[in-house]
């Protein structure tokens, strides 16, 4: 008897939810998807060290700005993560959120703010979208990620950027 193995399922619109992201947002380098958690991880790169002092004002500067905007749309805030890591003259920051809170707008203000504080150091792609096309992802994204709060994935995905393209792959 031959055993099947089960295929898992990635849908479209997780691909589209990741693609209409980095392009949206090219100061996110890359996005993980862990499917044991239902979170997505966004990664920002600055070039040199940031100082923990700078890292912690940044991360406080972003809850209280989150917690603020959630309070305005009469919804608690999920539980956000964030890790700093530093290697040679490079700093990441890694913002975790679940998928079932997580809104558009949030995404928003997090690159804002990470722009407003790293705009000089950021690791930005070159590459960028203009008026339309701006519309057209933020619509995108804001379908998107709809549609992935209702999905079941199961395997973790990952968007990252090479050479202005964007690759996603499932592990």
């Amino acid at each position: 008897m031959l055993a099947r193995r089960k295929e898992s399922r990635v849908s479209p619109d997780s691909i589209d939810f990741f693609v209409s992201i980095m392009l949206r947002y090219p100061e996110i380098a890359t996005i993980k998807y862990d499917p044991a958690r239902c979170r997505v991880k966004f990664t920002f790169i600055v070039s040199g060290v940031v100082s923990a002092q700078n890292r912690n004002k940044w991360a406080d500067t972003l809850l209280k700005t989150l917690d603020a905007y959630y309070h305005l749309e009469n919804k608690k805030i999920s539980e956000i993560g964030i890790e700093n890591t530093t290697c040679d003259q490079i700093t990441l920051i890694e913002i975790s959120r679940d998928v079932q809170t997580l809104c558009v707008n949030e995404i928003g203000i997090i690159v804002n703010l990470f722009k407003d504080r790293f705009a000089q150091d950021a690791m930005i792609d070159s590459y960028g979208l203009v008026g339309e096309d701006l519309l057209f992802r933020d619509e995108m994204i804001r379908h998107t990620l709809e549609s992935l709060k209702h999905a079941q994935l199961e395997k973790k995905l990952i968007a990252l950027r090479d050479e202005g393209r964007v690759l996603v792959f499932n592990k």
